[in-house]
């Protein structure tokens, strides 16, 4: 019988706040399960400083700055979950161990499929929707 190894790495990756951004407009552009909406509390980003607030341009920036997405089941809206930063980044980790992916490879070669599986990851740490 042939014996076979295990081998075990550790990979860390810097990931910029475009970075981080371009994954989050991948995986809700065109989305049909989820809408995306930026958290606001009397007309301001939920977590983002006044310093902080002029560089945020689209929905997707916020996670990078603080802030906190929502996400809705466009199917039953009664369904919302927050994304963050940190779960974004837990999302990406769990998706290349998941997929056997090099974090540095991830931005060179992510699809829409890819994002959404980084977003589903973040939100229920496991593929819930297809």
């Amino acid at each position: 019988m042939e014996k076979k190894f295990s081998v075990s790495i550790e990979q860390t990756h810097e990931f910029t706040s475009e970075d981080i951004s371009d994954l989050v407009c991948s995986a809700f552009y065109g989305n049909d399960n989820f809408i995306a909406i930026a958290k606001k509390l009397n007309g301001k980003f939920v977590g983002i400083s006044d310093e902080d607030a002029p560089n945020i341009q689209y929905y997707h920036d916020v996670l990078s700055y603080g802030g906190i997405i929502v996400v809705y089941d466009k199917m039953d809206k009664e369904n919302k979950w927050e994304l963050t930063n940190e779960k974004m980044l837990k999302g990406i980790a769990r998706y290349c161990l998941e997929n056997n992916e090099n974090l540095s490879d991830l931005l060179d070669n992510h699809d829409a499929f890819t994002a959404d599986s980084i977003i589903q990851y973040a939100l229920f740490d496991e593929i819930v929707y297809g």
